[in-house]
């Protein structure tokens, strides 16, 4: 398993890392392997973070999305037991926080802060897709206005683009937990992930 510790030989100046399969028979413990790879990956980088997220399918409800609804709402910290008002601040407040950490990336001339300047702009226009997901809502906002057509499509710019983002900022380990029930649409965001992002340092389990 230390064999793929050097996924990010170039830290923030890495490349997309690619993907790995993790194939076995139920219960024959993949998901511990997992575990003790995000636990390898924290422990044997300490001079260079790596942010792992994770994200669960579900066989019966086969929404679209759904794998990374899970993903936003640990993310964003939301939770069942608050109310939609607590939630909503909740995500209010994680969204500045994640809004001003990005910004310090933008900063000066460099191709990484004038592209983390880009991402920044279209992290806040998609700001209303993203609570969407979670059930958050705006009044004349970008996600009020779309069709369902716009709102498909700029959710999976969205979320590529907070992806991006948190790249930027150091890199990613994205874990797609039984991907064999990802539904149509995770599945089109997945594959969208490879386009346009050599550059980025997310690699996707």
């Amino acid at each position: 398993m230390t064999a793929a510790l050097p996924i990010f030989p170039n830290g923030h100046a890495g490349k997309f890392a690619g993907f790995a399969y993790v194939y076995g028979e139920a219960g024959i413990g993949k998901s511990r392997l997992c575990y003790e790879f995000e636990q390898l990956m924290k422990t044997h980088n300490t001079t260079q973070p790596v942010s792992w997220f994770q994200a669960e399918t579900d066989e019966i409800l086969q929404q679209p999305f759904n794998p990374f609804v899970y993903f936003l709402k640990y993310y964003f910290n939301q939770s069942a037991n608050n109310t939609l008002a607590e939630n909503k601040a909740i995500f209010e407040k994680h969204f500045n926080e994640l809004s001003n950490k990005a910004s310090f990336v933008s900063h000066g001339a460099s191709e990484l802060a004038l592209t983390a300047h880009k991402l920044i702009d279209e992290l806040i226009r998609t700001k209303s897709i993203l609570g969407a997901l979670l059930g958050l809502y705006w009044s004349d906002s970008l996600y009020e206005r779309l069709d369902g057509k716009g709102r498909y499509n700029n959710t999976i710019a969205a979320i590529k683009n907070l992806l991006l983002i948190e790249s930027c900022r150091q890199p990613v380990i994205f874990h797609l937990e039984d991907s064999h029930w990802l539904d149509t649409a995770s599945h089109e965001l997945i594959t969208n992930l490879t386009d346009d992002t050599d550059d980025y340092p997310i690699f996707i389990v």
